[in-house]
């Protein structure tokens, strides 16, 4: 039976992006064989068929034009811009794939090339797609260190994956904000993996290892955003961003003081508990 509504309906797609893990973190990307955006870098995905689901989308897509087939994908988004697409309305959900290796791939279907990209050395997307693998990077960064190769992480490898992985999305968000707000951008990331590594620090067996890189990074925090401005800046302009610097040093001794208290009473903890020991035995 047919249907007819008078309500617009948008076109639906459904975008994978896959990273691998050794030797270096890489992304795959295909080439646009068609318009719009043709023989621009772009993340694989296409038009989702009525019998099936985004995610299952996601998964055909990345097979016809990579010839990689993948299993397991974790949603980052969705993303519905209204000018997004220049063919018309257009919904996009975003998924994540996590291979160990950059596994052979070759451009299939409506896609010229298929290849691997460092993430630190990215061509230009088309679409919202440069937005949308700023996203993915940071959802990667939380998966990869719950498992990698069925080997439970350190806590301090599990630092250096969310450092790696979201230094990268400083360098996007960098191209976006421009030079001018480079310190506060600096200080944003800084701050949200430092954040994220004393999250970890619930299931680390020395929290005070933990506290300590917490402390180390806010102190580089502070020097990134007082790094002497490569470009030219109004006296306007330099002093809007020394103002939010001191502002935000302020805030970053505060919590310096407040996890040098919890370092001292960690301390405090571990000496009684070794007292107790000793007087059992």
């Amino acid at each position: 039976m047919e249907y007819t509504y008078k309500y617009p309906r948008p076109a639906v797609t459904a975008d994978c992006i896959v990273f691998a893990i050794e030797p270096q973190v890489k992304v795959l990307l295909i080439q646009r064989g068609n318009d719009p955006f043709k023989g621009c870098w772009a993340i694989p995905g296409g038009f989702m068929n009525t019998d099936e689901t985004t995610e299952e989308c996601a998964i055909r897509e990345l097979k016809e034009e990579t010839g990689l087939k993948v299993k397991k994908v974790h949603q980052v988004g969705t993303y519905s811009k209204v000018d997004r697409d220049p063919r018309g309305r257009t919904i996009t959900v975003a998924y994540l794939a996590i291979v160990d290796n950059p596994v052979a791939v070759t451009g299939q279907d409506d896609a010229a090339k298929a290849e691997w990209f460092p993430v630190d050395k990215l061509p230009e997307l088309a679409f919202d797609h440069r937005e949308i693998l700023g996203d993915a990077m940071v959802l990667f960064s939380k998966k990869k260190y719950e498992n990698h190769n069925g080997k439970k992480l350190s806590s301090l490898e599990k630092i250096d994956i969310l450092t790696n992985s979201l230094i990268n999305v400083f360098i996007d968000k960098n191209d976006e904000l421009g030079n001018i707000d480079f310190p506060l951008a600096a200080f944003a990331v800084a701050k949200l993996y430092a954040n994220l590594a004393f999250m970890i620090c619930r299931d680390s067996e020395n929290p005070e290892e933990i506290i300590e890189v917490y402390l180390d990074v806010l102190n580089q925090a502070i020097q990134k955003t007082s790094i002497e401005m490569k470009i030219e800046l109004n006296n306007e302009s330099i002093r809007r961003i020394e103002e939010k610097i001191k502002k935000i040093e302020k805030v970053m001794k505060e919590n310096e003081r407040e996890l040098e208290n919890k370092r001292e009473e960690l301390q405090r903890k571990m000496v009684d508990k070794n007292k107790e020991h000793s007087d059992l035995n």
